[in-house]
């Protein structure tokens, strides 16, 4: 059976971005089930009371419904190296809870190291953020990531970021780039563009 997963960030016990998550909860349900499914918004809420600082807040979930609800808290990975890798074949479209795909791309790479995904040609995403570009007066995210996230669409509406196509050929042409994700703000996670390689 196919099964999701949802992470969500919590700042001192308020659950953060809910909405987004839960809209992505309900297309993933329609789209694979013909059905939506019930969050318990209430016992959610209760669990990231319980938290302080930063927790990741994560549940899994299929046709049946919502389990494996866990708060914990959450360090943020620090990468310092970014490879380009070819990501021909994968599709995550929508955030499965198996994540082998990845585990095949990043293969044994350091804690510290991370694989940007090339499609086509362009650059999508890394294994676990989205990813944008800073060209001297704006940050562009790729116009097809791998997964488009919450913390993406929320950027976007803000106006923070903006879609952009880019090509594996042109990162040269930007200063930095960031990561982020539903934990991960943007700015918490910049390299230089000199910290990608081939």
């Amino acid at each position: 059976m196919c099964r999701f997963i949802e992470t969500i960030k919590v700042a001192d016990g308020e659950i953060i971005n809910f909405e987004r998550h839960e809209q992505r909860v309900m297309i993933t349900a329609e789209h694979f089930w013909n059905k939506r499914l019930h969050i318990d918004r209430e016992r959610l809420e209760t669990l990231a009371k319980a938290s302080e600082g930063i927790s990741k807040l994560r549940f899994i979930y299929d046709r049946n419904g919502v389990r494996d609800i866990t708060c914990t808290p959450y360090r943020m990975r620090r990468i310092s190296k970014l490879v380009l890798a070819d990501g021909k074949g994968i599709d995550y479209s929508f955030k499965y809870e198996d994540r082998g795909m990845f585990r095949g791309i990043r293969g044994n790479a350091a804690e510290d190291r991370e694989v940007l995904i090339v499609k086509d040609g362009m650059i999508t995403d890394t294994t676990y953020t989205n990813v944008a570009f800073y060209d001297g007066r704006r940050w562009v995210t790729p116009r097809k990531p791998l997964l488009s996230g919450t913390k993406r669409a929320l950027l976007l509406d803000k106006g923070l970021v903006t879609e952009g196509d880019i090509a594996a050929s042109d990162i040269g042409k930007y200063q930095n780039i960031a990561f982020f994700n539903a934990m991960i703000e943007l700015g918490e996670a910049v390299l230089p563009i000199s910290a990608i390689t081939t």
